[in-house]
Formats: structure tokens, C-alpha cells, sequence
């Protein structure tokens, strides 16, 4: 499953629950310094996976420049 911006994907094991990816909508009272790359909301509420899901996110800046976010 791979979100509508192309940015989120979920992987999940034979067996699993069906899962959605929605935007979220992040509050909007945010410090100025601090810029959100991407909120989602997976549903539905308190699946469980067996084998483990695998999320991965890709950081939306441009490959040219230095990333401004690493997550490790």
C-alpha cells in the first residue's frame, strides 16, 4: 500500500489486516521553526501484524540539495 503522494508505504505479511493510509490533518499550532514533511493516519485502529509491517518514508527534497531531516 503507498500513500496518494507516493511518499508513504506499508508493506504487510500474507495474512494481515487491509490497511489504509489517510492524510492527517496535523495541528496547526505548530512552533515556526518546526516544518512538517508528511502526517498520516493508518488505519484501521489497533491492528496487529504478524509477520511485522515495514513503513518506510521517503523525505520529499530535492536529491540535489542537502536533506534538511534525517530520521534514523
Amino acid at each position: 500500500m503507498v500513500s496518494d503522494d507516493g511518499l508513504l508505504t506499508i508493506e504487510v505479511g500474507a495474512g494481515s489486516p487491509a490497511v489504509s493510509i489517510d492524510p492527517w490533518a496535523y495541528p496547526h499550532d505548530l512552533p515556526e521553526d518546526l516544518t512538517v514533511l508528511g502526517a498520516y493516519e493508518l488505519s484501521p485502529d489497533g491492528a496487529t501484524f504478524d509477520p511485522a509491517a515495514t513503513l518506510t518514508y521517503r523525505l520529499p527534497y530535492d536529491d540535489d540539495a542537502a536533506p534538511l531531516v534525517m530520521l534514523l
